[in-house]
Protein backbone atom coordinates (compact mmCIF):
# COMPACT_ATOMS: atom_id res chain seq x y z
CA UNK A 1 0.00 0.00 0.00
CA UNK A 2 1.09 3.52 -0.60
CA UNK A 3 3.32 4.72 2.54
CA UNK A 4 3.23 8.57 3.90
CA UNK A 5 7.05 10.01 3.11
CA UNK A 6 8.72 9.99 6.38
CA UNK A 7 10.33 13.27 7.69
CA UNK A 8 13.69 14.29 7.09
CA UNK A 9 14.85 14.32 10.26
CA UNK A 10 13.24 11.50 11.32
CA UNK A 11 16.41 8.85 11.26
CA UNK A 12 18.09 11.13 13.70
CA UNK A 13 15.46 11.37 15.80
CA UNK A 14 15.94 9.81 18.81
CA UNK A 15 12.71 9.69 20.10
CA UNK A 16 11.52 6.98 17.26
CA UNK A 17 11.20 3.74 18.87
CA UNK A 18 13.08 0.93 16.84
CA UNK A 19 10.44 -1.64 16.11
CA UNK A 20 12.62 -4.80 16.81
CA UNK A 21 12.55 -3.30 20.42
CA UNK A 22 8.64 -2.92 20.58
CA UNK A 23 8.26 -6.38 19.49
CA UNK A 24 10.30 -7.70 22.11
CA UNK A 25 8.81 -5.27 24.95
CA UNK A 26 5.52 -6.25 23.81
CA UNK A 27 6.32 -10.26 24.00
CA UNK A 28 7.68 -9.72 27.34
CA UNK A 29 4.42 -8.18 28.67
CA UNK A 30 2.43 -10.59 27.01
CA UNK A 31 4.56 -13.51 28.77
CA UNK A 32 4.80 -11.64 31.55
CA UNK A 33 0.87 -11.43 32.12
CA UNK A 34 0.26 -15.21 31.53
CA UNK A 35 2.98 -16.20 34.10
CA UNK A 36 2.16 -13.98 36.75
CA UNK A 37 -1.40 -14.99 36.30
CA UNK A 38 -0.73 -18.60 36.52
CA UNK A 39 -2.87 -20.87 39.06
CA UNK A 40 -1.18 -22.37 42.32
CA UNK A 41 -1.52 -25.46 40.33
CA UNK A 42 0.41 -24.52 37.58
CA UNK A 43 2.53 -22.40 39.28
CA UNK A 44 3.73 -25.29 41.76
CA UNK A 45 3.83 -27.41 38.71
CA UNK A 46 5.98 -25.26 36.35
CA UNK A 47 8.44 -24.75 39.60
CA UNK A 48 8.73 -28.25 40.17
CA UNK A 49 9.72 -29.12 36.36
CA UNK A 50 12.06 -26.57 36.29
CA UNK A 51 14.18 -27.91 38.83
CA UNK A 52 13.84 -31.22 36.75
CA UNK A 53 15.42 -29.58 33.86
CA UNK A 54 18.03 -28.03 35.57
CA UNK A 55 18.77 -31.42 37.37
CA UNK A 56 19.33 -32.91 34.40
CA UNK A 57 22.04 -30.62 33.67
CA UNK A 58 22.99 -31.45 36.53
CA UNK A 59 23.41 -35.07 35.86
CA UNK A 60 25.01 -34.49 32.89
CA UNK A 61 27.42 -32.08 34.08
CA UNK A 62 28.78 -34.81 37.16
CA UNK A 63 29.00 -37.55 34.47
CA UNK A 64 31.04 -35.57 31.76
CA UNK A 65 33.36 -34.21 34.88
CA UNK A 66 33.63 -37.62 35.86
CA UNK A 67 34.41 -39.52 32.93
CA UNK A 68 36.86 -36.20 31.25
CA UNK A 69 37.73 -34.25 34.60
CA UNK A 70 37.02 -30.82 32.36
CA UNK A 71 35.56 -28.50 33.75
CA UNK A 72 34.89 -26.78 30.51
CA UNK A 73 33.22 -29.82 28.91
CA UNK A 74 31.25 -30.14 32.47
CA UNK A 75 30.06 -26.65 31.27
CA UNK A 76 28.99 -27.67 27.76
CA UNK A 77 26.82 -30.68 29.11
CA UNK A 78 25.00 -28.96 31.74
CA UNK A 79 23.77 -26.60 29.23
CA UNK A 80 21.18 -29.07 28.59
CA UNK A 81 19.81 -28.20 31.47
CA UNK A 82 18.59 -24.81 30.19
CA UNK A 83 18.07 -26.03 26.71
CA UNK A 84 15.11 -28.44 28.46
CA UNK A 85 14.31 -25.04 30.67
CA UNK A 86 13.27 -23.12 27.21
CA UNK A 87 11.53 -25.41 25.33
CA UNK A 88 9.37 -26.75 28.03
CA UNK A 89 9.06 -22.99 29.40
CA UNK A 90 9.06 -24.27 33.28
CA UNK A 91 9.86 -21.67 35.70
CA UNK A 92 13.77 -20.73 37.54
CA UNK A 93 14.21 -18.82 40.86
CA UNK A 94 16.00 -15.55 38.45
CA UNK A 95 15.61 -16.57 35.13
CA UNK A 96 11.80 -15.02 35.86
CA UNK A 97 12.57 -11.80 36.77
CA UNK A 98 13.20 -9.69 33.43
CA UNK A 99 10.10 -10.99 32.19
CA UNK A 100 7.37 -10.64 35.20
CA UNK A 101 9.21 -7.47 36.10
CA UNK A 102 8.15 -5.90 32.76
CA UNK A 103 4.75 -6.89 32.62
CA UNK A 104 4.21 -5.19 36.82
CA UNK A 105 6.72 -1.64 35.29
CA UNK A 106 4.01 -1.79 32.56
CA UNK A 107 1.26 -1.87 34.79
CA UNK A 108 -0.35 -4.85 33.51
CA UNK A 109 -0.04 -6.69 36.74
CA UNK A 110 0.44 -6.44 40.51
CA UNK A 111 3.88 -6.38 42.71
CA UNK A 112 1.63 -9.03 44.61
CA UNK A 113 1.68 -10.92 42.15
CA UNK A 114 4.99 -10.96 41.21
CA UNK A 115 6.04 -11.68 44.81
CA UNK A 116 3.54 -14.78 44.78
CA UNK A 117 5.56 -15.92 41.43
CA UNK A 118 9.21 -15.41 42.74
CA UNK A 119 8.54 -17.20 46.22
CA UNK A 120 6.70 -20.27 44.51
CA UNK A 121 9.20 -20.80 42.13
CA UNK A 122 12.35 -20.52 45.08
CA UNK A 123 10.64 -23.02 46.76
CA UNK A 124 9.53 -25.41 44.31
CA UNK A 125 12.66 -24.99 42.72
CA UNK A 126 15.04 -26.20 46.20
CA UNK A 127 12.29 -29.01 47.11
CA UNK A 128 11.73 -30.48 43.50
CA UNK A 129 15.36 -30.58 42.98
CA UNK A 130 16.42 -32.30 46.15
CA UNK A 131 13.91 -35.06 45.61
CA UNK A 132 15.55 -35.06 41.87
CA UNK A 133 19.02 -34.91 42.44
CA UNK A 134 18.41 -37.67 45.15
CA UNK A 135 17.32 -39.86 42.79
CA UNK A 136 20.46 -39.29 40.37
CA UNK A 137 22.66 -40.11 43.42
CA UNK A 138 20.49 -43.35 43.60
CA UNK A 139 21.02 -44.26 40.43
CA UNK A 140 24.47 -42.98 39.82
CA UNK A 141 26.57 -44.03 43.36
CA UNK A 142 29.71 -43.13 41.14
CA UNK A 143 28.82 -40.07 40.83
CA UNK A 144 29.09 -38.88 44.54
CA UNK A 145 32.52 -38.14 44.78
CA UNK A 146 31.99 -35.61 41.49
CA UNK A 147 29.12 -34.36 42.90
CA UNK A 148 30.93 -33.48 46.86
CA UNK A 149 33.89 -32.21 44.97
CA UNK A 150 31.86 -30.01 42.40
CA UNK A 151 29.62 -28.55 45.63
CA UNK A 152 32.66 -28.22 48.12
CA UNK A 153 33.94 -25.16 46.09
CA UNK A 154 30.62 -23.17 46.20
CA UNK A 155 30.53 -23.70 50.51
CA UNK A 156 33.68 -22.82 50.64
CA UNK A 157 33.10 -19.37 48.45
CA UNK A 158 32.09 -18.43 52.01
CA UNK A 159 30.13 -14.78 52.81
CA UNK A 160 32.86 -12.91 50.78
CA UNK A 161 32.93 -10.27 47.82
CA UNK A 162 33.89 -12.97 45.31
CA UNK A 163 31.00 -14.78 46.19
CA UNK A 164 28.49 -11.87 45.88
CA UNK A 165 30.05 -10.80 42.61
CA UNK A 166 29.86 -14.30 40.88
CA UNK A 167 26.04 -14.29 42.02
CA UNK A 168 25.68 -10.97 40.74
CA UNK A 169 27.50 -12.30 37.34
CA UNK A 170 24.46 -15.46 38.17
CA UNK A 171 21.65 -13.13 37.91
CA UNK A 172 23.30 -10.37 34.84
CA UNK A 173 23.44 -13.84 32.89
CA UNK A 174 20.28 -15.17 34.04
CA UNK A 175 18.67 -12.32 32.51
CA UNK A 176 20.61 -11.47 29.64
CA UNK A 177 19.29 -14.75 28.29
CA UNK A 178 15.82 -14.37 28.82
CA UNK A 179 15.74 -11.09 27.13
CA UNK A 180 17.81 -12.50 24.14
CA UNK A 181 15.16 -15.27 23.82
CA UNK A 182 12.50 -12.76 23.46
CA UNK A 183 13.70 -10.80 20.83
CA UNK A 184 12.90 -13.47 18.51
CA UNK A 185 10.05 -16.09 17.70
CA UNK A 186 11.94 -19.02 16.65
CA UNK A 187 12.34 -21.84 19.19
CA UNK A 188 15.57 -22.88 17.64
CA UNK A 189 17.29 -19.29 17.90
CA UNK A 190 16.21 -19.29 21.69
CA UNK A 191 17.99 -22.26 22.20
CA UNK A 192 21.39 -20.04 21.24
CA UNK A 193 21.07 -18.41 24.74
CA UNK A 194 20.61 -20.98 26.28
CA UNK A 195 23.41 -22.87 25.42
CA UNK A 196 26.18 -20.00 25.88
CA UNK A 197 24.58 -18.99 29.32
CA UNK A 198 24.19 -22.95 30.65
CA UNK A 199 27.76 -23.13 29.56
CA UNK A 200 28.70 -20.12 30.64
CA UNK A 201 27.37 -20.69 34.71
CA UNK A 202 28.63 -24.44 34.52
CA UNK A 203 32.38 -23.80 33.09
CA UNK A 204 32.68 -20.55 35.24
CA UNK A 205 31.33 -22.13 38.29
CA UNK A 206 28.77 -19.42 38.81
CA UNK A 207 27.57 -18.92 42.10
CA UNK A 208 23.59 -19.09 40.94
CA UNK A 209 21.14 -19.80 43.96
CA UNK A 210 19.87 -22.59 42.60
CA UNK A 211 21.94 -24.75 40.39
CA UNK A 212 24.75 -24.30 43.58
CA UNK A 213 22.00 -25.53 45.69
CA UNK A 214 21.45 -28.52 43.44
CA UNK A 215 24.93 -29.40 43.44
CA UNK A 216 24.82 -29.07 46.99
CA UNK A 217 21.88 -31.11 47.54
CA UNK A 218 23.50 -34.04 45.49
CA UNK A 219 26.44 -33.35 47.46
CA UNK A 220 24.58 -33.58 50.91
CA UNK A 221 22.62 -37.00 49.88
CA UNK A 222 26.53 -38.39 49.42
CA UNK A 223 27.81 -37.05 52.47
CA UNK A 224 29.26 -34.31 52.16
CA UNK A 225 31.78 -32.89 54.62
CA UNK A 226 29.25 -29.77 55.15
CA UNK A 227 25.49 -29.82 56.55
CA UNK A 228 22.27 -27.96 55.75
CA UNK A 229 23.51 -24.98 57.84
CA UNK A 230 26.27 -24.51 55.48
CA UNK A 231 23.85 -24.62 52.27
CA UNK A 232 21.43 -22.09 53.51
CA UNK A 233 23.91 -19.56 54.49
CA UNK A 234 25.55 -19.98 51.02
CA UNK A 235 22.32 -20.04 49.87
CA UNK A 236 20.71 -17.64 50.95
CA UNK A 237 24.01 -15.20 50.14
CA UNK A 238 24.24 -16.24 46.92
CA UNK A 239 20.29 -15.48 45.99
CA UNK A 240 20.35 -12.09 47.76
CA UNK A 241 23.01 -11.03 45.40
CA UNK A 242 21.63 -13.15 42.25
CA UNK A 243 18.29 -10.89 42.78
CA UNK A 244 19.71 -7.95 43.52
CA UNK A 245 21.55 -7.90 40.07
CA UNK A 246 19.06 -9.91 38.35
CA UNK A 247 15.70 -7.38 39.70
CA UNK A 248 18.30 -4.06 39.04
CA UNK A 249 18.92 -5.01 35.35
CA UNK A 250 14.90 -6.09 34.49
CA UNK A 251 14.04 -3.05 36.26
CA UNK A 252 15.65 -0.97 34.36
CA UNK A 253 15.40 -3.14 31.11
CA UNK A 254 12.06 -2.62 32.02
CA UNK A 255 11.85 0.83 32.55
CA UNK A 256 13.91 2.01 29.28
CA UNK A 257 11.94 -0.01 27.21
CA UNK A 258 8.28 1.56 28.61
CA UNK A 259 9.68 5.36 28.40
CA UNK A 260 10.25 4.44 24.62
CA UNK A 261 7.44 3.57 24.19
CA UNK A 262 5.50 6.60 25.88
CA UNK A 263 7.89 8.97 24.58
CA UNK A 264 6.02 11.59 22.90
CA UNK A 265 6.59 10.53 19.09
CA UNK A 266 6.64 6.50 19.91
CA UNK A 267 3.58 4.62 18.86
CA UNK A 268 2.55 1.99 21.28
CA UNK A 269 0.44 -1.31 20.88
CA UNK A 270 -2.18 0.93 23.55
CA UNK A 271 -1.42 4.27 21.91
CA UNK A 272 -2.02 3.54 18.92
CA UNK A 273 -5.29 1.97 18.91
CA UNK A 274 -6.60 5.03 21.80
CA UNK A 275 -4.86 7.45 18.30
CA UNK A 276 -7.59 5.33 16.30
CA UNK A 277 -10.79 5.30 18.60
CA UNK A 278 -13.02 8.32 18.41
CA UNK A 279 -13.51 9.73 21.90
CA UNK A 280 -15.78 7.58 24.00
CA UNK A 281 -19.48 7.19 23.55
CA UNK A 282 -18.93 9.60 20.44
CA UNK A 283 -19.34 6.30 18.31
CA UNK A 284 -16.68 7.73 15.90
CA UNK A 285 -14.97 5.59 13.70
CA UNK A 286 -11.87 6.84 12.24
CA UNK A 287 -10.14 5.92 8.92
CA UNK A 288 -7.14 6.99 7.01
CA UNK A 289 -7.77 6.51 3.23
CA UNK A 290 -6.26 8.19 0.53
CA UNK A 291 -4.87 10.49 3.53
CA UNK A 292 -5.38 11.64 6.95
CA UNK A 293 -8.63 13.83 6.40
CA UNK A 294 -10.67 10.86 5.82
CA UNK A 295 -13.07 10.65 8.71
CA UNK A 296 -16.08 8.07 8.30
CA UNK A 297 -18.70 7.99 11.20
CA UNK A 298 -20.49 5.06 11.91
CA UNK A 299 -23.87 5.28 12.53
CA UNK A 300 -23.49 2.86 16.23
CA UNK A 301 -26.13 2.21 17.93
CA UNK A 302 -24.59 1.05 20.92
CA UNK A 303 -22.00 3.42 23.64
CA UNK A 304 -18.29 2.49 23.40
CA UNK A 305 -17.24 1.59 26.59
CA UNK A 306 -15.79 4.41 29.24
CA UNK A 307 -12.61 3.70 29.65
CA UNK A 308 -11.01 2.87 26.08
CA UNK A 309 -7.59 1.22 25.81
CA UNK A 310 -8.34 -2.36 24.73
CA UNK A 311 -10.53 -5.07 23.57
CA UNK A 312 -12.62 -6.55 26.49
CA UNK A 313 -11.01 -9.87 25.76
CA UNK A 314 -7.03 -10.05 25.49
CA UNK A 315 -5.27 -11.40 22.97
CA UNK A 316 -3.72 -14.24 22.92
CA UNK A 317 0.43 -14.07 22.90
CA UNK A 318 2.18 -15.75 20.40
CA UNK A 319 4.16 -18.26 23.07
CA UNK A 320 0.51 -19.34 24.25
CA UNK A 321 -0.71 -19.94 20.85
CA UNK A 322 0.41 -23.14 19.95
CA UNK A 323 2.53 -24.43 17.22
CA UNK A 324 -0.54 -24.52 14.82
CA UNK A 325 -1.41 -20.96 16.10
CA UNK A 326 2.11 -19.67 15.86
CA UNK A 327 1.79 -21.20 12.39
CA UNK A 328 -1.16 -19.29 11.96
CA UNK A 329 0.01 -15.81 13.33
CA UNK A 330 3.03 -16.06 10.88
CA UNK A 331 1.27 -16.53 7.72
CA UNK A 332 -0.96 -13.77 9.14
CA UNK A 333 1.79 -11.58 9.82
CA UNK A 334 3.36 -12.07 6.50
CA UNK A 335 0.29 -11.44 4.73
CA UNK A 336 -0.96 -8.68 6.49
CA UNK A 337 1.97 -7.13 8.22
CA UNK A 338 0.59 -7.24 11.29
CA UNK A 339 -1.89 -10.41 12.78
CA UNK A 340 -5.69 -8.96 12.59
CA UNK A 341 -6.39 -8.76 16.65
CA UNK A 342 -9.96 -10.78 15.83
CA UNK A 343 -7.81 -13.60 15.26
CA UNK A 344 -5.84 -13.53 18.72
CA UNK A 345 -8.87 -13.08 20.34
CA UNK A 346 -10.98 -15.86 18.76
CA UNK A 347 -7.97 -18.53 19.60
CA UNK A 348 -8.87 -18.40 23.29
CA UNK A 349 -11.48 -20.75 21.85
CA UNK A 350 -9.81 -23.03 19.13
CA UNK A 351 -12.70 -25.36 17.41
CA UNK A 352 -14.23 -21.81 16.87
CA UNK A 353 -11.10 -20.43 15.36
CA UNK A 354 -10.30 -23.10 13.21
CA UNK A 355 -13.75 -23.06 12.06
CA UNK A 356 -13.83 -19.41 11.34
CA UNK A 357 -10.27 -19.24 9.90
CA UNK A 358 -11.69 -22.63 7.54
CA UNK A 359 -15.35 -20.27 6.89
CA UNK A 360 -13.25 -16.89 5.26
CA UNK A 361 -11.22 -19.10 3.37
CA UNK A 362 -14.23 -20.79 1.67
CA UNK A 363 -15.54 -17.32 1.42
CA UNK A 364 -12.78 -15.65 -0.40
CA UNK A 365 -12.95 -18.73 -2.96
CA UNK A 366 -17.17 -18.76 -3.12
CA UNK A 367 -17.79 -14.72 -3.86
CA UNK A 368 -16.15 -13.68 -7.09
CA UNK A 369 -19.59 -13.22 -8.93
CA UNK A 370 -19.89 -9.84 -8.20
CA UNK A 371 -17.22 -7.17 -9.01
CA UNK A 372 -14.55 -6.51 -6.26
CA UNK A 373 -15.94 -2.51 -6.54
CA UNK A 374 -19.58 -3.36 -5.37
CA UNK A 375 -18.76 -5.99 -2.65
CA UNK A 376 -16.06 -4.24 -0.73
CA UNK A 377 -18.65 -0.89 -0.95
CA UNK A 378 -21.38 -2.70 0.60
CA UNK A 379 -18.79 -4.66 2.74
CA UNK A 380 -17.69 -1.07 3.86
CA UNK A 381 -20.93 0.13 4.28
CA UNK A 382 -21.99 -2.73 6.69
CA UNK A 383 -19.13 -1.57 8.89
CA UNK A 384 -19.83 2.06 9.14
CA UNK A 385 -23.50 1.21 10.42
CA UNK A 386 -22.44 -1.19 13.17
CA UNK A 387 -19.77 0.66 14.26
CA UNK A 388 -16.71 -1.51 13.92
CA UNK A 389 -13.46 0.87 13.26
CA UNK A 390 -11.42 -2.26 12.71
CA UNK A 391 -13.85 -3.29 10.26
CA UNK A 392 -13.36 0.03 8.67
CA UNK A 393 -9.46 -0.05 9.02
CA UNK A 394 -8.74 -3.35 7.42
CA UNK A 395 -11.71 -2.75 4.74
CA UNK A 396 -10.15 0.35 3.60
CA UNK A 397 -6.48 -1.33 3.60
CA UNK A 398 -8.30 -4.02 1.26
CA UNK A 399 -10.08 -1.66 -1.34
CA UNK A 400 -6.56 0.12 -1.49
CA UNK A 401 -4.88 -3.19 -2.48
CA UNK A 402 -7.00 -4.09 -5.08
CA UNK A 403 -6.60 -0.63 -6.55
CA UNK A 404 -10.01 0.86 -5.54
CA UNK A 405 -11.49 4.37 -5.41
CA UNK A 406 -11.50 4.92 -1.71
CA UNK A 407 -12.08 8.91 -2.32
CA UNK A 408 -15.30 8.41 -2.81
CA UNK A 409 -15.97 6.93 0.47
CA UNK A 410 -16.49 10.75 2.15
CA UNK A 411 -19.23 11.23 0.08
CA UNK A 412 -20.69 7.55 1.54
CA UNK A 413 -23.59 9.03 3.65
CA UNK A 414 -24.80 11.15 0.77
CA UNK A 415 -24.80 8.06 -1.41
CA UNK A 416 -28.53 8.12 -2.20
CA UNK A 417 -27.77 11.46 -4.27
CA UNK A 418 -23.89 11.40 -4.94
CA UNK A 419 -22.36 11.32 -8.58
CA UNK A 420 -19.10 9.30 -7.04
CA UNK A 421 -21.74 5.96 -7.00
CA UNK A 422 -23.82 4.14 -9.69
CA UNK A 423 -27.17 3.66 -9.69
CA UNK A 424 -26.75 0.01 -8.89
CA UNK A 425 -24.32 0.79 -6.21
CA UNK A 426 -26.86 2.92 -4.59
CA UNK A 427 -29.39 0.63 -4.54
CA UNK A 428 -26.68 -2.23 -2.82
CA UNK A 429 -26.08 0.38 -0.33
CA UNK A 430 -29.36 1.06 0.82
CA UNK A 431 -30.13 -2.99 0.44
CA UNK A 432 -27.04 -2.99 3.00
CA UNK A 433 -28.35 -0.69 5.46
CA UNK A 434 -31.87 -2.52 5.03
CA UNK A 435 -30.56 -5.94 6.29
CA UNK A 436 -28.02 -3.99 8.62
CA UNK A 437 -31.12 -2.20 10.51
CA UNK A 438 -32.65 -3.47 13.59
CA UNK A 439 -35.48 -4.58 13.07
CA UNK A 440 -34.17 -5.35 9.35
CA UNK A 441 -36.26 -2.95 6.72
CA UNK A 442 -35.77 -4.75 3.49
CA UNK A 443 -38.50 -4.45 0.80
CA UNK A 444 -39.85 -7.15 -1.97
CA UNK A 445 -38.86 -4.13 -4.48
CA UNK A 446 -35.77 -3.75 -3.02
CA UNK A 447 -34.84 -7.79 -4.04
CA UNK A 448 -36.58 -7.62 -7.46
CA UNK A 449 -34.81 -4.27 -8.66
CA UNK A 450 -31.74 -5.94 -7.66
CA UNK A 451 -32.25 -9.44 -8.98
CA UNK A 452 -33.14 -7.91 -12.03
CA UNK A 453 -29.70 -6.06 -12.38
CA UNK A 454 -27.51 -8.69 -10.98
CA UNK A 455 -29.18 -12.02 -11.45
CA UNK A 456 -29.93 -14.73 -8.90
CA UNK A 457 -26.70 -15.48 -8.22
CA UNK A 458 -25.44 -12.01 -7.82
CA UNK A 459 -28.29 -11.35 -5.62
CA UNK A 460 -27.57 -14.40 -3.51
CA UNK A 461 -23.61 -13.04 -2.95
CA UNK A 462 -24.60 -9.53 -2.16
CA UNK A 463 -27.01 -10.95 0.34
CA UNK A 464 -24.36 -12.80 1.58
CA UNK A 465 -21.60 -11.03 1.53
CA UNK A 466 -23.76 -8.25 3.36
CA UNK A 467 -24.64 -11.30 6.24
CA UNK A 468 -20.69 -12.08 6.35
CA UNK A 469 -19.95 -8.92 7.27
CA UNK A 470 -22.46 -7.93 9.51
CA UNK A 471 -21.63 -11.30 11.92
CA UNK A 472 -17.74 -9.92 11.72
CA UNK A 473 -18.45 -6.47 12.92
CA UNK A 474 -20.91 -7.30 15.62
CA UNK A 475 -18.35 -10.00 17.01
CA UNK A 476 -15.75 -7.24 16.55
CA UNK A 477 -17.66 -4.44 18.03
CA UNK A 478 -19.19 -6.13 20.89
CA UNK A 479 -15.61 -7.66 21.76
CA UNK A 480 -14.52 -3.77 21.54
CA UNK A 481 -11.84 -4.45 19.11
CA UNK A 482 -11.14 -1.57 17.26
CA UNK A 483 -8.70 0.00 14.62
CA UNK A 484 -5.15 -1.71 14.54
CA UNK A 485 -3.51 0.81 11.86
CA UNK A 486 -3.79 -1.38 8.45
CA UNK A 487 -4.73 1.92 6.79
CA UNK A 488 -2.69 4.34 8.97
CA UNK A 489 0.36 2.03 7.97
CA UNK A 490 1.07 1.11 11.83
CA UNK A 491 0.60 -2.60 10.84
CA UNK A 492 0.48 -2.75 7.41
CA UNK A 493 2.68 -3.58 4.61
CA UNK A 494 0.72 -4.76 2.28
CA UNK A 495 1.53 -3.38 -0.82
CA UNK A 496 -0.59 -1.48 -3.17
CA UNK A 497 -0.66 -3.10 -6.75
CA UNK A 498 1.80 -1.80 -9.11
CA UNK A 499 4.31 -0.87 -6.31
Amino acid sequence: MVSEQPRADSVADPDVPQQDSEDTFDRLVDEGEQRLGRSWPGLISTGVLGAFDIGVGVLALLLVEQATHSVLLGGLAFSIGFIALTLARSELFTENFLVPVTAVVAKNASLLSLIRLWAVTAMTNLAGGWVFVGIIMVAFPTLRATAVEVAVFYIELGITWHAFALAMIGGVLITLMTHLQHATESDGVRLVPAIVMGFLLGAGKINHAIVASLLCFAALQAGAPFGYADWLGMAAFAASATWSAGWGWSRCCACCKSRTRCSPNATTASGRRDQRRGAPGSGAVTSVGAGPSLLVKARTRWAEPEEDTMARVPAVPTRAAGPLGRLAYRLARRRYGAVPEPVTVMLHHRPVFWAYGLWELGNQKAMRRLPASLRELVVYRVATQVGCSWCVDFGTMLQRHHGLDIDRLRELDSYPTAEAFTHTERRALAYADAMTALPTTVTDDMVAELDAELGHDGLVELTYAIAVENHRARFNHALGITAQGFTSGDACRVPQPGT
